[in-house]
C-alpha cells in the first residue's frame, strides 16, 4: 500500500470536510457536501499524508475506503524529450564539474532527504513516490552516479522549554503506522537548549533494491538536507524533574535519504574506511566485467595510495627528526 482512495457515494449530510496535510507545510480541504445526494466524490492521497474529517453535523456520510497498492517495478513517466535533454545536460555538466574538482575540500558524496516518508520495510527504489521517483529516474537516465537509499535515525536531546509535570513517551505520525498515532500527536515539546545530536543508518538499499552493508560509508549530522530540521519528530521521550536532575527531552526522527556519488568517486568512498576496502572494491569492479570502470578505479586507487604514502613519508621524516632530538 502506498496511498488511500476515499470514495463518497451519494448520501445526504452536512459537514464532513476532509483535510489533508503533508510535510507540515501543505493543507488541502475537500468539501463533498455540494449536492452530495446526487454525485460521487473521490480523493486520493499518499499513505504518509496526515488526514482528518470534520464532524458530520447532520445526516449520514457514506464512504468507501481503498488501499492503493502498486505491483511490480512500475515507474512514473519521465519528462518530455525536450525537458529530458535539458535536464540530462545539466546533470552531466554538474557531474563533470564535480569530478574535475575532486579534492579534500569537495564532498565525495551527496545526501538528499526524500520528499515522502518511507518505513524500513517499504524503502526501495521500486516503491518511491511522486517527485522522489521522478528525480531518481532522471539520475538513472544520466548514468553518471551510483545511487543508494538509506533510512537514517536522528536523535536530538536537550532541555525542554516547558513541562507538564509527568513522564511519558509520545509517538507522532509519519514513520510509524496510523495505529500508533495519538490524538494529540500534532503537539510536542519545543527544545530550549540542544545538548546532543546523533545520526545512525538503519538500512542501506542498492539501486538494484538489494540490502547492502555499507560500513565504510557514514552519514554525518550535517550532510542531510536542512529541510529535514523542520519536520516534526515521529517520537518524543520526555522526562520531568527527578530528584536533583532537571527535565530532559529526546526527539527521534526517521528520514529516508538518497545518497549519490559520481562513478569515479566510488573508490574514494571505499577508501574512506581503509585501503583494504578500496582494494576489495577494485576487485569487485573487475569481477563485474566492466573493463573501463575497472581501469578507472585501479588508477584512482593507485593515486590514493601514492598520496597516502607521501603523507606517511613526511610523518616518518618528522618522527625520525624528533627521535634524533630526544636521543
Amino acid at each position: 500500500m502506498f496511498a488511500t482512495l476515499v470514495t463518497q457515494v451519494p448520501s445526504v449530510f452536512e459537514g464532513g470536510i476532509l483535510r489533508v496535510m503533508h510535510a507540515n507545510s501543505t493543507t488541502q480541504f475537500y468539501s463533498f457536501a455540494v449536492a452530495p445526494e446526487s454525485y460521487f466524490y473521490a480523493a486520493a492521497f499518499y499513505a504518509d499524508c496526515e488526514h482528518e474529517v470534520s464532524p458530520v453535523t447532520k445526516g449520514h456520510r457514506l464512504c468507501l475506503l481503498y488501499n492503493i497498492v502498486r505491483k511490480g517495478s512500475h515507474t512514473s513517466p519521465l519528462p518530455s524529450l525536450t525537458q529530458l535533454d535539458v535536464s540530462l545536460k545539466r546533470i552531466n555538466d554538474a557531474a563533470n564539474k564535480w569530478e574535475s574538482h575532486a579534492s579534500d575540500t569537495v564532498p565525495t558524496k551527496s545526501v538528499h532527504c526524500l520528499e515522502h516518508q518511507y518505513t524500513k520495510a517499504y524503502l526501495a527504489f521500486a516503491k518511491l513516490k511522486g517527485r522522489d521517483n521522478a528525480v531518481v529516474n532522471l539520475l538513472r537516465s544520466a548514468d553518471r552516479f551510483e545511487l543508494h537509499l538509506a533510512l537514517i535515525e536522528k536523535h536530538v536531546s536537550g532541555v525542554p522549554s516547558y513541562t507538564h509535570g509527568r513522564s511519558y513517551r509520545k509517538r507522532f505520525r509519519g514513520y510509524h503506522d496510523d495505529s500508533d498515532h495519538d490524538d494529540d500527536a500534532a503537539e510536542h515539546h519545543s527544545m530550549e537548549e540542544e545538548l546532543n545530536r546523533s545520526v545512525r543508518v538503519l538500512r542501506w538499499v542498492s539501486s538494484a533494491d538489494v540490502d547492502v552493508k555499507m560500513s565504510h560509508v557514514t552519514i554525518s549530522e550535517d550532510e542531510d538536507d536542512a529541510e529535514n530540521d523542520d519536520r516534526s519528530p515521529d517520537r518524543e521521550d520526555f522526562e520531568d524533574y527527578t530528584g536533583n536532575a532537571g527535565p530532559s527531552i529526546d526527539h527521534c526522527c526517521h528520514t529516508a535519504v538518497l545518497v549519490l556519488w559520481p562513478y569515479n568517486n566510488a573508490i574514494d568512498i571505499a577508501c574512506q574506511s581503509s585501503l583494504s576496502e578500496g582494494i576489495r572494491f577494485v576487485a569487485r569492479r573487475a569481477a563485474s566485467g566492466d573493463h573501463a570502470k575497472s581501469i578507472l578505479a585501479f588508477h584512482r586507487l593507485c593515486t590514493i595510495v601514492s598520496t597516502r604514502l607521501s603523507v606517511l613519508s613526511g610523518k616518518l621524516d618528522t618522527l625520525v627528526n624528533l627521535a634524533a632530538k630526544i636521543a
